[in-house]
C-alpha cells in the first residue's frame, strides 16, 4: 500500500535471546500496543456531500467503496464512474476512481484522476476544508509514481504540477524514499527542494529532514563518522536559523518544534550547546526536559556497556515505525467500512540484517480477513535500515475506531 501518513509514539520493551554462535544473532522485541487512528484530514468534508437517498450519488459512492473493500475493483470503478456522470468533480468519487485504476494496473489513467483532484482542490482558498483532498491526492500520486516510476521523476512531476504542488510533491517524495531505506534518493530530493525553496520556514523543515536522513544513513555508510558529523552540522543550522526566526516570531510553533527536536539530537553529542540554548537567555524556546534526557542517556549508556548492539538493533526498528503506521491507518480506513474500537491484530515480524522482512506470522486478529491479508502482504514488503542483528519483533496493532 502507498500512503503515508501521521506521527505516533511507540515505546518498545525488549527481551534479548541470542541464538547459537553459528547463526546470525537474534534479538526479540515485544512492543507495547500501538493505537492507530486516522488523521482528521482523511475524512471527507461535508461541503462535498451530495444528496442522499435511494439512487443518490452517496449511495453509489458507498457501493463503490464496498466493492473496493471486497477486492472487486472493476465493479468499484463502475460505481464511481456513475457518480461522475452528474458530479464530475465529486472528490470522493475522483479519489475512488484513481485508487481502482491503480489497483487494476492502469497507472497512467490513475495519475490523470489524481491530477484532476489536485487541480480542483488547489483552486479552493487556503483554510477551506476541501484543501485536505489536495494533500491526500498528492501523497497518493507520489506513491503511485514511486512504484511505477517515469524515466525522470522530478521532470515528470514538474510537467504535470504547478509550482506549489510540485514543491509539496517533492517533500512527500523525499519521505517515501526514506520510508523504503533509500537515503541517497531522499537526500537528493531534499537538496533539490532546498535549493528552490524561497520560504525560510520550509527550509527549516527541510534542513531537519536532511539532518535526520543523514543520521539514519550513518550506521550503514562507508564513513559513519563523516555522515554523522554532517547530520550534526545540519541540526546546528536548524537551531541557529530557528533562533533568528523565533526572535522575530516567538509564537511560531512549527519553527520551535524543529528547534527543540534538533536540540535533542545535538544534546546527545554536544551537551554544552544544548545547555546554552536552554539556559542562556533564549526564554522563547520551549524548555527541553534535561533531567529526563540525562536519565535516558545514563540508562542507554549502562545498557550499551553490556550490549551496545542491542540498542542499535532496537533503534533501527523504532525509527522507522512511524512511517509505516500511517500506511496501516489508511488501508484500515479504506478496507474496513464497519469499524470496531476493539479491533486488534498481533503479528510477529522477522527482520534480517539487510533490512528485509523474511517472515510475518499472524499471532491473533479479530479484524476482517480481507484486511488482515492485505496487512500481512504490506508488512512482508517493508524495508528497514540495515543492521548487525536479525530482529524478531512482536507488534500489537489496536484500532481506535476514530476514523
Amino acid at each position: 500500500m502507498r500512503f503515508t501518513t501521521p506521527i505516533l509514539i511507540l515505546v518498545l520493551a525488549a527481551i534479548s535471546r541470542p541464538l547459537s554462535a553459528q547463526e546470525v544473532e537474534v534479538y526479540e522485541f515485544v512492543a507495547d500496543p500501538i493505537v492507530i487512528s486516522a488523521p482528521q484530514s482523511r475524512v471527507a468534508p461535508d461541503l462535498f456531500r451530495a444528496p442522499t437517498g435511494a439512487g443518490s450519488p452517496e449511495e453509489r459512492l458507498q457501493a463503490g467503496f464496498d466493492a473496493f473493500a471486497a477486492g472487486d475493483y472493476d465493479l468499484a470503478l463502475a460505481r464511481f464512474r456513475e457518480v461522475d456522470r452528474n458530479h464530475p468533480f465529486y472528490p470522493n468519487a475522483l479519489y475512488g476512481r484513481a485508487m481502482c485504476l491503480d489497483y487494476l494496473g492502469r497507472p497512467e489513467e490513475s495519475v490523470y484522476e489524481y491530477n484532476r483532484l489536485i487541480l480542483f482542490s488547489s483552486q479552493l482558498p487556503e483554510g477551506d476544508e476541501g484543501r485536505v483532498w489536495r494533500k491526500l491526492a498528492l501523497e497518493s500520486l507520489v506513491r503511485l509514481l514511486f512504484f511505477n516510476p517515469p524515466e525522470d521523476m522530478l521532470d515528470y512531476l514538474q510537467r504535470i504540477l504547478d509550482a506549489e504542488n510540485y514543491k509539496d510533491a517533492l517533500f512527500i517524495l523525499g519521505g517515501v524514499y526514506r520510508e523504503y531505506g533509500d537515503y541517497a534518493g531522499a537526500l537528493g530530493v531534499y537538496e533539490n527542494l532546498y535549493t528552490h525553496a524561497p520560504d525560510v520556514r520550509t527550509n527549516e523543515r527541510l534542513l531537519f529532514s536532511m539532518a535526520e536522513t543523514n543520521e539514519l544513513a550513518a550506521p550503514i555508510s562507508d564513513d559513519p563518522g563523516a555522515v554523522l558529523d554532517r547530520a550534526m552540522d545540519l541540526y546546528l543550522q536548524v537551531v541557529e536559523r530557528g533562533e533568528e526566526l523565533l526572535g522575530e516570531s516567538p509564537d511560531d510553533g512549527e519553527t520551535a518544534y524543529y528547534v527543540v527536536r534538533s536540540l535533542g539530537r545535538l544534546g546527545l553529542h554536544h551537551q554544552e550547546l544544548a545547555e546554552r540554548y536552554n539556559y542562556g537567555g533564549a526564554s522563547y524556546l520551549p524548555q527541553v526536559d534535561r533531567e529526563a534526557e540525562l536519565e535516558l542517556l545514563i540508562e542507554e549508556t549502562a545498557a550499551s556497556a553490556t550490549d551496545r548492539s542491542y540498542i542499535y538493533s532496537r533503534n533501527r526498528i523504532t525509527r522507522f515505525l512511524d512511517n509505516y503506521i500511517g500506511v496501516i491507518a489508511f488501508i484500515y480506513s479504506v478496507h474496513v467500512p464497519v469499524r470496531d474500537p476493539n479491533h486488534r491484530i498481533e503479528v510477529q515480524i522477522t527482520i534480517e540484517p539487510d533490512g528485509t522482512v523474511s517472515d510475518v506470522e499472524l499471532l491473533s486478529s479479530n479484524t476482517p480477513a480481507y484486511f488482515t491479508d492485505r496487512l500481512l502482504d504490506l508488512i512482508a514488503a517493508w524495508r528497514f535500515p540495515q543492521g548487525r542483528k536479525r530482529v524478531v519483533a512482536v507488534y500489537p496493532f489496536v484500532f481506535s475506531g476514530e476514523f
